[in-house]
């Protein structure tokens, strides 16, 4: 990945979830789990070599790159490649005090499915800019952000139910699976289209 298109999504996906994740966290929680963001700059790096080897291990398993590797994987694997690449730089640090708040505990997942939801965010505004699709580009920058289906009562809210299996899988040793992570961006942008049709249609019947 060039320079230029890193720092970017390190400016507008990583830096933007890195900061969603203070917010969600009481100043006074973090000062007593002292969360810090240690070498942060050194972390960076390490997350691009991570996405790089994660992303060549793909292309190279299962897609026809092209005789001279010329041909892209698309955005949710990308976006799927990069949340493999935080879970294992682990940005935030923490003291492990009993008994353990959650929102510490789960900072380095939170972390890496929105910094994976803010790349694909990013993706999908460029190209309804890019298709001269104004009116959607223009709800999707207002509603600046993803939404997510509603679960069923009792249920973890959908992105706390994420967080928690990349925890549970982290804890257990399974594999991050690139290519299904992949699929359920692709269900999380497409849920985020069709509601932001259904907001268009919706607004051009009240005019």
């Amino acid at each position: 990945m060039k320079a230029e298109t890193y720092n970017y999504l390190c400016a507008n996906a990583l830096d933007r979830a890195i900061e969603d994740v203070l917010q969600s966290i009481p100043l006074s929680v973090q000062k007593h789990y002292n969360l810090t963001l240690n070498n942060l700059d050194k972390k960076k790096q390490r997350i691009l070599e991570e996405y790089d080897i994660q992303r060549q291990s793909i292309r190279e398993k299962f897609f026809d790159v092209g005789e001279n590797g010329e041909k892209l994987i698309d955005i949710h694997k990308v976006s799927a490649c990069f949340t493999s690449a935080v879970l294992k730089v682990r940005v935030f640090e923490y003291s492990e005090t009993e008994p353990m708040d959650l929102s510490v505990f789960y900072s380095n997942y939170t972390l890496a499915f929105l910094t994976g939801i803010h790349i694909l965010y990013l993706c999908m505004l460029s190209d309804y800019e890019r298709n001269g699709e104004d009116k959607l580009a223009a709800l999707l920058k207002k509603q600046a952000t993803f939404v997510f289906p509603k679960t069923n009562r009792g249920h973890d809210e959908y992105l706390q139910g994420r967080v928690k299996t990349l925890a549970l899988n982290d804890i257990y040793a399974i594999d991050f699976d690139v290519l299904t992570y992949a699929d359920m961006l692709y269900w999380i942008e497409k849920y985020n289209k069709d509601e932001l049709q259904k907001l268009m249609s919706a607004d051009s019947i009240t005019k």
